[in-house]
């Protein structure tokens, strides 16, 4: 007697051909990531040894220009950084570092920002606080700025007039800090908050 197994093996290849490009994908990315961050990083670097040494020579202007070098340059890192965040998430590698850090630094940093950005699009940026953490947080601070800075970057580009305020509220009864965006642009319409929390 013979017996004949007849496989359709196209299921099995799909998801090895998946497996092959998603690893090839990581590769990529990892390897753009490190060819991109380090000019950026020297790009940043560079632009605030410039403004620490060079303050009292430069022009109001040049000031300006020489901090906005060094503002979009933390700005191209902050998306290289989510484009491997996303695909960490895919990869089920993603992690929230628990670390000492301080409040006040990171806020002054956002302020340093979208402060710079409101102006040039001629609107205000306001930050809110009735009170002054100077003590260290647990937390990670790299995700912690890349949300908000995220949000606050969205709210500039869809705000033409009036502005954003971003209001620090510390709620001790619950252990928390609040950050609360408000803006005077357009809005999202319920079907875009639907798919709010999406990928996309």
């Amino acid at each position: 007697a013979e017996v004949i197994l007849i496989a359709d093996l196209r299921e099995f290849l799909s998801a090895q051909n998946a497996i092959r490009a998603n690893k090839a994908k990581d590769q990529f990315l990892a390897m753009m990531s490190h060819e991109l961050r380090t000019p950026l990083t020297s790009i940043i670097g560079y632009a605030d040894i410039l403004i620490k040494n060079t303050r009292q020579a430069l022009s109001q202007k040049q000031g300006r220009m020489l901090h906005s070098i060094a503002v979009a340059g933390r700005t191209q890192l902050t998306l290289i950084n989510d484009i491997l965040d996303l695909s960490k998430i895919e990869a089920g590698k993603f992690e929230i570092n628990e670390e000492d850090y301080n409040l006040s630094d990171l806020i002054e940093e956002i302020d340093d920002i979208f402060s710079l950005r409101a102006q040039e699009v001629g609107i205000s940026f306001t930050i809110k606080q009735d009170i002054y953490l100077t003590h260290q947080l647990i937390g990670d601070s790299v995700r912690t700025g890349q949300i908000l800075m995220n949000l606050l970057g969205n709210a500039i580009k869809f705000t033409e007039q009036g502005g954003v305020t971003l209001e620090i509220v510390p709620e001790k009864s619950e252990q928390v800090i609040r950050f609360m965006i408000q803006d005077s642009g357009i809005g999202m319409a319920p079907k875009v908050l639907d798919r709010l929390f999406k990928p996309f």
